[in-house]
């Protein structure tokens, strides 16, 4: 089936995160989205209610479910996988203009990355796990 019989519908939060992903398919398609995203709201991985702004960001590339918190940030965000098997990945960090600020090879079950040392602003955070892509954008405030 050609990607053009598709219509695809994204929502945004007051971030730029993208809460939603409606497709629209023709009657005779299968569903068979590599990916989904909620919101958890203000809780961590733990359950634990979180204070302030901060939220937690699920999403599933191909098998593999992550989350992405907090955003926005002061400094720190931090990645965590929490089911499917990593063989490969990597993630790109750019500023809001497409420069690379950080990038990685691979992508471990949990990390930290360090935002504090840059200005305040939008970046755009790219993680590709086992050759599907997710992308998100990070508020640092």
């Amino acid at each position: 089936m050609a990607s053009g019989q598709n219509t695809y519908t994204y929502l945004y939060d007051d971030f730029g995160n993208r809460t939603s992903r409606t497709i629209g398919m023709n009657k005779s398609a299968a569903i068979t989205p590599d990916s989904t995203e909620t919101i958890s709201g203000n809780y961590n991985l733990e359950g634990t209610k979180i204070d302030g702004f901060e939220k937690e960001y699920h999403d599933n590339v191909g098998d593999v479910a992550l989350s992405i918190f907090p955003n926005p940030t002061a400094g720190l965000i931090k990645i965590e996988i929490t089911n499917g098997d990593v063989t490969s990945g990597e993630f790109i960090l750019t500023d809001s203009k497409g420069a690379i600020l950080q990038n990685s090879r691979s992508v471990q079950t949990s990390q930290e990355i360090d935002l504090s040392n840059y200005a305040d602003g939008v970046y755009l955070m790219k993680i590709q796990i086992n050759g599907k892509t997710t992308e998100w954008r990070i508020v640092k405030q």
